[in-house]
C-alpha cells in the first residue's frame, strides 16, 4: 500500500456530515493535536467533469479566503482515493443546526449571527469585485 501524505499528517476521526459529493470527518493533526474538519471527495472512475471543475473552483475560493467569519482552508491533499480539504473546525457545527438546537434565538444572539453573516458575505463580494477588476466596486 502506498504511503499517504494525509494519513501521515492526520488521524481521521468520526464522520461529521455528508453531502452529494463529499463527506466531512474530524481530523487530528498528529504533531500538534489540533482538531480540524476534513472534507473528502472520493475519486471514481469516469468521473463527471462538472464535479472536478466544481471542486477546483471550491479550492480556489477557499485558498483566497482569510476572514474570521469564514472557515479557512488549512491544506489540500490529492491522494489516490480522493481529494482531502483540511478546514478549520466549526465547533458549534453548521449555523442551521445551531438555530434548530436553540429553537428560538434572542434578539441579541440574532444580531450577532447576522453581523457575522453580513461581514463574511461583504468580504466575499468585495473579494470577487477586486478579482474581477470591476470599475463599480461597492466596497
Amino acid at each position: 500500500m502506498q504511503s499517504s501524505a494525509f494519513r501521515n499528517a492526520y488521524d481521521l476521526g468520526q464522520q461529521l456530515g455528508s453531502g452529494h459529493f463529499a463527506t466531512v470527518h474530524l481530523a487530528v493533526d498528529k504533531k500538534s493535536g489540533q482538531e480540524f474538519a476534513v472534507k473528502i471527495f472520493r475519486k471514481r472512475r469516469n468521473e463527471d467533469k462538472s464535479k472536478t471543475s466544481g471542486l477546483q473552483q471550491e479550492i480556489a475560493v477557499l485558498m483566497s479566503v482569510n476572514h474570521p467569519n469564514i472557515l479557512c482552508l488549512q491544506g489540500t491533499y490529492d491522494e489516490d482515493d480522493g481529494v482531502y480539504l483540511v478546514l478549520e473546525l466549526a465547533r458549534e457545527g453548521e449555523l442551521f443546526n445551531y438555530i434548530i438546537r436553540n429553537t428560538k434565538l434572542s434578539e441579541m444572539d440574532t444580531r450577532k449571527v447576522f453581523i457575522q453573516l453580513f461581514n463574511g458575505l461583504k468580504y466575499l463580494v468585495c473579494s470577487i469585485c477586486k478579482s474581477n477588476h470591476t470599475s463599480r466596486n461597492p466596497c
